[in-house]
């Protein structure tokens, strides 16, 4: 069962940004704080945006790499198994 989900950024388009203001952007990352069984690749968890001087200057959505499938019962068993099988071995 997983704990985590691995995520990307799809990319942001090309920005213009004033002379001399590149270091003043900031980065605003919006994440599900939770997400629950099943999640399917690609499916948008967040948001990254790129602000400068209060203003949105671009934003790319953050999906995830793979799916995470639902445990059943029946997996649940078959990894209760699985660890009896190893403490043995």
């Amino acid at each position: 069962m997983a704990k985590d989900v691995e995520v990307y950024c799809e990319g942001f388009d090309e920005i213009i940004v004033p002379k001399g203001k590149s270091g003043e952007i900031k980065v605003e990352t919006e994440l599900s704080e939770e997400l629950t069984a099943p999640v399917e690749k690609g499916q948008t968890v967040g948001k990254i945006k790129l602000i400068l001087d209060g203003e949105e200057l671009a934003s790319c959505p953050v999906k995830t790499v793979n799916s995470v499938n639902k445990i059943t019962v029946s997996g649940v068993f078959k990894k209760i198994f699985q660890a009896l099988l190893n403490l043995q071995g």
